[in-house]
């Protein structure tokens, strides 16, 4: 395979065309031998291969190698998966802290999954110190970004005025935009049963407001 060495990225392309057509062998080769020349894409996408068990047996402690290459690197989607895998156990002794680091890395750079599970481990003091303030925070990141468990999860803080001031209409607010996003809307409902009338249309207004802003204009 002379050419992978001329043109890594075309080997590359070629890889993720035998990926999307199913032909998991083939793309595994040509990953693997991209991989080990240190190519990061071709790091992650064989943990990903990996971690999901794609045209070879699952193996988490491979895809844990992989992905560790990969986000030592910086990529971004590789830092994230490394820290569930770390938060999960799976390849790796389970870890809080590591995972945290992970996320952390990833969050920094604007990924919202990760945003919303190192909230979610501030929230909960997971491998860090719990901190109400940094949870609700990360969870806006996220939220502000469309992902429906941070803006449930933002809801629950306004609910309780945890990291954040007690706002019913809040809570109610993230609750309903994240059931529009195909989220659980039991925490828009909960809130709603200690709700005025005048309170839940208000809620509503301000759901239709944020969602018509692109997340610009959500307080």
């Amino acid at each position: 395979m002379f050419w992978q060495k001329k043109d890594p990225n075309s080997f590359y392309r070629a890889g993720l065309k035998a990926y999307d057509e199913g032909e998991f062998l083939t793309a595994y080769k040509i990953f693997k031998s991209l991989a080990e020349q240190g190519y990061i894409e071709a790091q992650c996408k064989l943990g990903l291969m990996h971690d999901r068990g794609e045209g070879l047996q699952q193996d988490y402690a491979d895809a844990v190698k992989w992905y560790q290459r990969a986000a030592e690197q910086a990529h971004v989607l590789a830092q994230y998966n490394l820290g569930i895998l770390h938060a999960s156990g799976q390849g790796v002794r389970q870890n809080y802290a590591e995972a945290a680091k992970w996320y952390r890395k990833a969050a920094k750079r604007g990924h919202a999954s990760a945003q919303c599970n190192l909230g979610f481990m501030y929230h909960n003091g997971l491998g860090v110190l719990q901190d109400y303030a940094k949870a609700a925070d990360l969870y806006r990141s996220a939220a502000e970004q469309q992902d429906a468990g941070a803006q449930r999860n933002l809801g629950i803080m306004y609910g309780h005025g945890w990291g954040v001031p007690q706002s019913l209409v809040k809570a109610h607010m993230w609750g309903n935009i994240a059931a529009t996003n195909g989220g659980d809307a039991s925490v828009r409902d909960v809130a709603a049963e200690r709700m005025t009338s005048k309170e839940i249309a208000e809620a509503q207004q301000r759901a239709k407001v944020c969602l018509a802003s692109n997340y610009k204009d959500c307080d």
